[in-house]
């Protein structure tokens, strides 16, 4: 089966078999801008797919965990706009024993990170041990291409908006 949903610029097909949904930029921007965030590397359409309720291959178990954990954190002093979920449950690949790996990004981590600010991120994970926070502050987001973590969530990441 295979689906394709045409955006300005961006042509997105989503194919799925008996087991797996997996979905592909067909063209890539530069730059595009979300509806929720965006990116300068082209992060698949997570944010546009969640505004209509579908992430399209990730459990929407998943997606709800994160948005609890994203929620949880202004208490503890991070105030994360949007997150980026990459890996296995991007990939289609996750099993019982996955981590939900997430690039949490927020002001709080921009330039030198405290060190409360970091425990604070991981103590939040309580209600979700799967849960693997990466700090990342939204101009690293945006302009850094040192950490290769972040290439990784650009290249395959779904954005989730806080």
């Amino acid at each position: 089966m295979s689906l394709e949903i045409a955006f300005p610029s961006v042509d997105l097909v989503v194919a799925s078999d008996s087991n797996c949904c997996y979905a592909m930029i067909a063209y890539w921007m530069h730059s595009l801008t979300l509806e929720a965030g965006f990116t300068r590397f082209g992060c698949r359409l997570g944010t546009d797919f969640e505004s209509r309720g579908n992430v399209g291959m990730v459990e929407q178990a998943v997606v709800e965990s994160i948005k609890r954990y994203l929620a949880s954190l202004p208490a503890l002093g991070i105030h994360p706009r949007r997150a980026v979920l990459f890996g296995s449950y991007v990939q289609g690949r996750a099993d019982e024993y996955s981590d939900i790996e997430l690039v949490v990004i927020a002001p709080e981590f921009d330039g030198s990170r405290e060190i409360s600010l970091i425990k604070a991120l991981w103590r939040a994970t309580a209600g979700d041990s799967r849960i693997e926070p990466i700090p990342c502050g939204e101009q690293e987001w945006e302009t850094d291409e040192g950490r290769p973590i972040l290439e990784i969530a650009r290249r395959e990441g779904v954005i989730i908006a806080a």
